[in-house]
C-alpha cells in the first residue's frame, strides 16, 4: 500500500482495536479478528475541518459500521456545531439496519473538565478517560460529568515504520481499548443495538477503589468505573434474548466492524 498516507497516531490507535494475532511483533489487538475502517482526519491542509469531520462520520455510516472509534477532538472547550451532532445522531442509530453505531470519543489530554455543550457530552457517545497501569487516574485526562468509563493508556501498540512497536497513550490510546472491546463484544452478541452495548459497558464497569463516587456511582474522571472485560463478557452470554434486538443474526454477521477515525484536530497522545 501507499505509506505516504501513514499516520502514526492513528496506526497506533487502529493497532490497539485489531492489531492481529501471531504477527511475529508480540502484539494483539482487543479484537484482533475484527474489521477495520481507518479515516484520516488530519495530515493534509484541508483536512480537520467540520465538513471534514462530518464526512468521515458519512463515511463510517456508509460502511455499516458497528463502532466508531474517534481518537480526537478540540483542546479548548467548544459547543458541538450542529452538522457534527446531527451526523453522530445518524451514526448512532442508522448502520446496522437501525442497530446502529456505538461512537466511542476520548475525554481528551488537556487537564479541564467538559462542558454539557461539547461532542463528548452527548448521550449518544461513550466517553473515555485515561488510566494508567496501576489503575490511576493520569495526570492529564479531562474530566466532568460526561465522563462514562476509563480505560488504560499505558499501552503497546503497532507502530506504522516497518511494523515496528511503539509505547502509546493518552486518551487517544484508552478509547480504541473500549473501542476494541465493543467490536469484540458486537462479534459476539451481533444483535445489540448501539445503546444496549453502551448500556452494558458502563453497567459493567468497576467502581475505582481509589476514589469516592457518588450517589448515583459516578465520578468525575472515572465515570461509572474501569472497563470490566470479563463481566461484560457474563454480562453478554449470560443476558436474556429479550433484553436485546432479535434483528440480526450471528450468521448474519459474525464480526463486529469498526470505523477508527484516529487522527483529530486538537490532541494526540
Amino acid at each position: 500500500g501507499d505509506e505516504s498516507i501513514c499516520d502514526g497516531h492513528g496506526t497506533a490507535v487502529s493497532g490497539i482495536i485489531a492489531a492481529r494475532a501471531n504477527n511475529g511483533t508480540h502484539i494483539v489487538g482487543m479484537c484482533p479478528e475484527c474489521t477495520l475502517i481507518p479515516v484520516k482526519l488530519l495530515g493534509e491542509p484541508q483536512m480537520g475541518s467540520l465538513t471534514e469531520n462530518v464526512r468521515a462520520f458519512e463515511h463510517a455510516i456508509a460502511a455499516d459500521v458497528g463502532v466508531i472509534n474517534n481518537s480526537w477532538g478540540f483542546t479548548s472547550s467548544i459547543a458541538v456545531p450542529a452538522p457534527l451532532a446531527e451526523v453522530i445522531r445518524r451514526a448512532h442509530t442508522e448502520p446496522r439496519g437501525g442497530l446502529g453505531a456505538l461512537i466511542v470519543f476520548a475525554a481528551g489530554n488537556d487537564d479541564r473538565v467538559i462542558e454539557d455543550e461539547e461532542m463528548q457530552a452527548m448521550p449518544e457517545v461513550l466517553c473515555v478517560s485515561a488510566t494508567d497501569s496501576y489503575g490511576r487516574y493520569t495526570n492529564y485526562t479531562n474530566e466532568g460529568l460526561s465522563v462514562d468509563v476509563a480505560a488504560p493508556s499505558a499501552t503497546v501498540t503497532i507502530a506504522p515504520e516497518g511494523g515496528m512497536t511503539t509505547s502509546f497513550g493518552g486518551t487517544s490510546a484508552a478509547a480504541p481499548v473500549v473501542s476494541g472491546l465493543a467490536s469484540w463484544a458486537l462479534s459476539v452478541r451481533p444483535d445489540l443495538s448501539a445503546a444496549d452495548l453502551q448500556a452494558l459497558i458502563i453497567e459493567t464497569a468497576v467502581p475505582s477503589p481509589l476514589v469516592t463516587h457518588d450517589e448515583n456511582g459516578h465520578h468525575p474522571i472515572y465515570g461509572y468505573g474501569e472497563i470490566n472485560p470479563e463481566g461484560l463478557m457474563l454480562a453478554l452470554l449470560g443476558a436474556p434474548d429479550s433484553e436485546v434486538s432479535d434483528e440480526t443474526s450471528k450468521e448474519d454477521e459474525p464480526r463486529g466492524g469498526c470505523a477508527a477515525l484516529p487522527a483529530g484536530g486538537g490532541w494526540t497522545a
